[in-house]
């Protein structure tokens, strides 16, 4: 989902319809509430599409900018410190290293045609001139590296959205391409001895919870719409009888909350929803957002730690402050 929706109208949650109702309307969250504001905004006059964000523990959150193709600094006051070139950047993410790791190559073309052109990059991120970074390798030979995370055993997973690439690789940047079988993955965390990933193109909007032990007894841990058709391509032969023909949330990028829940963007409805990992349930934190891409919280960052951040594609960074 690489595209610019119209124009940006914000909204908090408001109550969702009855159950049944509507297949893409999902209920409020009854127990947290946000204020949501523009952190920044990038790209003139025309907005850049923002793919990804990070934090680096240090007073900074990294940005990737598919626009660009580049990857920015911003301070807490919004200001931009620098930016390196990371060709079609994906997910950025800290590693037990100290480093961050940028995935690169995140464009369908490339998943469609399996260049293997697509990989893992690592960076200093207190080097004191951004612009003057040069990441070294760390992975390389994928076919789409979206979403990333790393296991407690430093293992990285990359994700690809429109292939069955889910890609475990190793602390020496050893890629393991067949780990598991598992069409259409895009956000990732790890939480316990599972990884939990959010599934884009697949009309049930689901997240996937695979053991680390055991990837091919992965199941559907959520399941946020109905339908019967994934871009597979896949036809599921109990469908719910609601709703067979629904849409698609459109699911993105997500990250694990303070809360021990999965936060996760919906790039297709502009939606930012919670799901318990153990039941399943989805209830709704934000909505009317422009293609939501990635959420994260924020970690040393002045006054904002504890807040989410989200990036979307019509060049916004936004603050959620949960009150």
């Amino acid at each position: 989902m690489r595209r610019i929706a119209g124009v940006v109208v914000l909204a908090l949650a408001v109550p969702g319809a009855p159950a049944g109702a509507d297949p893409l309307v999902t209920p409020s969250c009854t127990d947290v509430s946000v204020e949501a504001s523009v952190f920044r905004t990038m790209g003139a006059p025309f907005p850049d599409v923002l793919e990804n964000l990070g934090f680096d523990g240090l007073g900074a959150m990294w940005v990737a900018n598919s626009t660009t193709g580049r990857v920015h600094k911003l301070d807490p006051s919004g200001t931009d410190l620098g930016s390196f070139a990371v060709a079609s950047p994906g997910a950025l993410t800290m590693g037990p290293d100290g480093k961050m790791y940028a995935n690169f190559g995140d464009a369908v073309a490339g998943a469609a045609l399996r260049t293997g052109q697509a990989g893992v990059v690592r960076f200093d991120p207190s080097a004191p001139n951004p612009g003057a970074i040069a990441p070294e390798p760390f992975a390389s030979g994928l076919d789409m590296a979206n979403g990333g995370i790393f296991d407690d055993e430093g293992n990285y997973y990359a994700s690809n959205d429109v292939g069955d690439g889910l890609v475990k690789i190793a602390p020496d940047g050893t890629a393991d391409r067949d780990w598991v079988s598992l069409w259409g993955t895009n956000g990732l965390v790890v939480a316990g001895d599972s990884l939990y990933a959010a599934i884009t193109f697949d009309q049930r909007s689901p997240i996937e919870r695979i053991p680390l032990a055991d990837p091919a007894a992965h199941h559907t841990a959520a399941q946020t719409t109905f339908g019967v058709a994934s871009l597979e391509p896949r036809l599921y032969t109990e469908p719910d009888a609601q709703a067979p023909l629904a849409g698609v949330k459109g699911l993105d990028d997500m990250t694990l909350g303070p809360d021990g829940r999965l936060w996760v963007t919906a790039n297709g409805t502009g939606e930012v929803l919670r799901v318990d990992p153990q039941s399943g349930a989805s209830c709704l934190v934000a909505s009317g957002l422009q293609n939501p891409s990635s959420i994260r919280f924020a970690s040393s960052f002045g006054l904002y730690d504890g807040d989410a951040f989200v990036t979307e594609f019509s060049g916004t960074i936004r603050r959620l402050h949960l009150v």
